[in-house]
């Protein structure tokens, strides 16, 4: 498969490769380290500035994460985390980059509807023919190897 680290869609004469559960778990933990790092810098700060203000410190961290996974997944198709590991979102319709809008049903809807069925949304990947989760089907992506 070619390059596509700097591309915006996926070819669509190739048949993509799905990246796997390891290879996207991966991705997630480091992209996890990642949102955490500024997010418990600027707790530590805005906590030694302004006192005990737990709600100011899990709104930072909610906000850190949402414009971290949106921005990036919207309009690169890629985390930090997923550039890493060589995989991409993209959406199933044409092989683009999500976008903004379904980047936001992807990571906060989709995400939500996952923790809230105890993570099997997250597994569901494991039985699924385009290797889906239920936030990839929910904002109709997949996640493919790059």
């Amino acid at each position: 498969m070619a390059d596509l680290t700097n591309s915006t869609t996926v070819p669509t004469s190739v048949a993509p490769i799905y990246a796997s559960f390891g290879r996207r778990l991966l991705a997630s933990l480091l992209d996890g380290m990642i949102v955490a790092i500024p997010s418990f810098a600027l707790s530590f700060v805005l906590t030694l500035l302004l006192g005990e203000q737990e709600a100011i410190t899990v709104l930072l961290q909610m906000s850190i994460s949402i414009i971290y996974y949106v921005l990036l997944t919207g309009l690169n198709g890629q985390t930090l985390g997923k550039m890493a590991l060589g995989i991409k979102v993209v959406r199933v319709d044409n092989g683009n980059v999500p976008g903004i809008g379904k980047a936001i049903l992807r990571e906060i809807l989709g995400k939500m509807i996952n923790s809230f069925t105890f993570l099997i949304g997250y597994f569901w990947m494991l039985w699924d023919g385009k290797k889906q989760t239920i936030h990839d089907k929910i904002a109709s992506t997949i996640v493919v190897r790059v």
